[in-house]
């Protein structure tokens, strides 16, 4: 309190604000520290100096959650100065702030209190010209004064300055104010240099009365009714307005209000001292019979700003030198993939039935007896962690599992994932598996329904959902009384079926359907019966989404895994928008967490909470592609096109080759992450640890 007395009101809060800026920009400094570190420790692998693996690493080095935690706070103040700049940027009529402040006022680093002041200037300032006016003033003045920085971008003293002056405030002491935000950092300064009370007020009052370095007053009215007219004018118009201007105005018209003038004939200024400008600037005047030829020419080309001048065809490539080859539109025979995954008939089967049951495809896991008995340790310890919510049973559900061992390895399958592409309607091969728990029912938590997934009038009208085939993979062998329902062909009728559930007035306008109750015995007369459906371990059915299905309940163990395979646009959008994006998919299979919808757009009817499972090890890298179907590369990249082209080509010998070299892979991989698993389950749960209660512990 005592550093304030004397002080002024305004003063006072100028203080105090100024502190908490300084705290602002120096918490935002550390978090950019702390990423970029922690990034390092990763992408180097640091971390093996005394740790087995990433995931032993991130759980015993004694700061991965304080670090999880800072991430998180970083991504919170990048979306808060996103905010801020594009609130600026859209009062002031413009979609980035760049295009508003030009290069010569752009910082090289924004803050989020400079962006946060700045969106309050234009708040107070909502006349783009205006505001660009009292901000380039205040730079200007800032540039004048000793001991300031002499950084020529904008920096948060000017935004400051801006404010009081269109507020009619007395100005600040530069001491007052944090020169280390939105631009480069503070330049040293020794102590006789520094400005203590010395105000910008007193200096700009020592100068001529228009405040510039210009030559006379006459040149001042000339230059700011030359900018006012070079508004709204094409280059060539522009050019025109400045015909009065001749060497000797040239001459007497400061640097910033050169700088200015080039910058609105969307010329570079960067670099040039007043000299080379002018001569630009004249050179240009003298050409201004030809300026598309000069704007083209190669000697002339780069005078000009992106935005001033006629695109190039390597304006692109930067500091590249080369173009890659444009890739072709990727083509593949679905027929060939049917028959190479899934056997002869099974292309024709599910589209006649809409329904189809692939065996075997994962007889590579189930018939692994090691393998096995680590999925079944994995499915006891998910039973073991399991709750029930509000006294509700989980119906069969293993509503705790989402990423478990043995889920992640069936999604990153290449065979699994050649199958899903060539069973989708549109052929594409943009997946992404969309996080979902697993199954785990036996004769004491099993219900019979009958459902569909899949909102109808929806699907009716545009097709929304169709190309997503929903896909289960069986881990023990199903029996009659334990097992899928389908109703074979129901796919070709679901349109008339659903004009008869309109007109007896049984459309409830649900996302998803229990049709129990509104398929009628006539219906079944109709459209057909619900069938059994029993899986083998290992083997895949594949269901259309408008397929009418449920279950029969079970009589023993039933488990199931539910990989759900969704497709993405060029844009990377989801196919179905309401399932969130593909960065928040790819976020949780980063973090290991839950999502909040279900595949087919709505939410959960129990609370996922806001914890996760702590148990989980991740397994990637092993194939390229694998880690494109969660999340953790893009497809885009080289190594996962290599592989798709490999999956889905015509090379079936090079196909098999590519999978079972990612199989072989997966198996080592999948080991060690199970023995990492079950350490990681013991030290984060103790007593509580489904590993500690059978007796690994001791």
């Amino acid at each position: 309190m005592r550093s304030v007395d004397g002080m002024s009101e305004e003063e006072r809060l100028d203080t105090a604000l100024q502190v908490i800026h300084h705290g602002v920009e120096s918490e935002e400094r550390t978090q950019e520290v702390v990423v970029e570190v922690w990034k390092l420790v990763l992408k180097e692998e640091w971390w093996k100096a005394r740790y087995k693996t990433v995931d032993e690493f991130r759980v015993r080095c004694g700061v991965g959650e304080s670090v999880a935690n800072v991430i998180a706070a970083k991504t919170r103040t990048e979306k808060l100065k996103r905010k801020f700049e594009q609130v600026a940027a859209q009062r002031w009529g413009e979609r980035e702030l760049g295009t508003v402040l030009g290069e010569e006022l752009m910082p090289v680093r924004l803050g989020a209190t400079f962006l946060e002041r700045l969106a309050a200037f234009s708040k107070a300032v909502p006349d783009v010209e205006h505001a660009k006016e009292l901000l380039s003033t205040a730079r200007d003045r800032r540039l004048t004064v000793t001991g300031a920085s002499k950084d020529t971008r904008l920096r948060l003293h000017d935004i400051e300055e801006a404010l009081r002056e269109a507020g009619n405030r007395p100005p600040l002491r530069l001491s007052q104010i944090g020169e280390n935000e939105g631009g480069e950092e503070m330049e040293e300064e020794d102590e006789e240099n520094e400005v203590e009370e010395e105000t910008v007020e007193p200096v700009a009052k020592q100068r001529k009365s228009w405040n510039c370095g210009c030559g006379d007053e006459k040149t001042v009215k000339k230059v700011k009714a030359a900018l006012e007219d070079l508004k709204g004018k094409d280059l060539a118009g522009k050019m025109t307005r400045l015909e009065r201007f001749d060497e000797a105005v040239w001459g007497r018209t400061c640097f910033n209000h050169i700088k200015s003038i080039a910058s609105e004939l969307e010329m570079q200024t960067k670099g040039l001292d007043g000299s080379r400008l002018v001569e630009r600037l004249i050179t240009v005047q003298s050409n201004r019979h030809r300026l598309e030829e000069m704007i083209r020419e190669q000697e002339t080309y780069e005078w000009f700003k992106m935005k001033g001048r006629a695109g190039q065809e390597n304006d692109r490539l930067g500091p590249l030198r080369f173009r890659s080859l444009e890739r072709l539109e990727f083509e593949f025979d679905e027929a060939v993939i049917w028959a190479r995954y899934g056997g002869s008939d099974a292309r024709e089967k599910f589209m006649k039935d809409g329904n189809v049951i692939v065996k075997g495809l994962f007889d590579w896991i189930v018939k692994d007896a090691e393998l096995m008995n680590m999925i079944n340790a994995e499915f006891d310890m998910y039973r073991h962690h399991l709750r029930e919510q509000n006294g509700k049973s989980n119906l069969g559900w293993s509503r705790n599992m989402w990423h478990s061992l043995v889920q992640q390895v069936i999604r990153q399958d290449g065979a699994f994932y050649g199958l899903n592409v060539a069973a989708r309607p549109d052929k594409n091969w943009r997946l992404i598996s969309f996080p979902y728990y697993t199954r785990d029912a036996d004769a004491d938590n099993s219900r019979e329904f009958k459902q569909l997934n899949v909102n109808i009038p929806r699907f009716l009208k545009s097709g929304r959902g169709a190309n997503m085939v929903q896909t289960a993979i069986s881990l023990d062998d199903e029996v009659a009384e334990g097992c899928t329902m389908v109703m074979p062909g129901f796919h070709k009728h679901v349109r008339e079926w659903w004009s008869r559930v309109t007109m007896r007035g049984e459309d409830k306008g649900e996302l998803i359907h229990d049709v129990e109750k509104i398929y009628k015995q006539a219906d079944e007369g109709r459209f057909g019966k619900f069938e059994r459906v029993m899986c083998l371990r290992g083997d895949v059915r594949m269901t259309l989404p408008q397929m009418i299905h449920g279950s029969t309940g079970c009589v023993e163990r039933n488990r199931v895994v539910f990989p759900w395979l969704m497709g993405l646009d060029s844009d990377w959008v989801l196919e179905l928008a309401e399932c969130g994006t593909w960065k928040s998919v790819a976020g949780a299979h980063l973090l290991m967490r839950p999502v909040k919808m279900r595949p087919w757009g709505i939410g959960h009817e129990f609370s996922v909470g806001e914890e996760g499972f702590e148990g989980v090890v991740e397994i990637m890298g092993v194939t390229a592609l694998g880690d494109a179907l969660v999340g953790r590369r893009t497809w885009d990249r080289a190594g996962v096109l290599m592989e798709r082209d490999a999956i889905l080509g015509s090379d079936e010998r090079l196909a098999w080759k590519t999978i079972e070299r990612g199989r072989a892979r997966m198996k080592v991989a999948w080991k060690e992450a199970f023995e990492t698993m079950v350490r990681v389950e013991m030290e984060e749960y103790g007593e509580d640890s489904f590993f500690v209660s059978q007796g690994l512990n001791k």
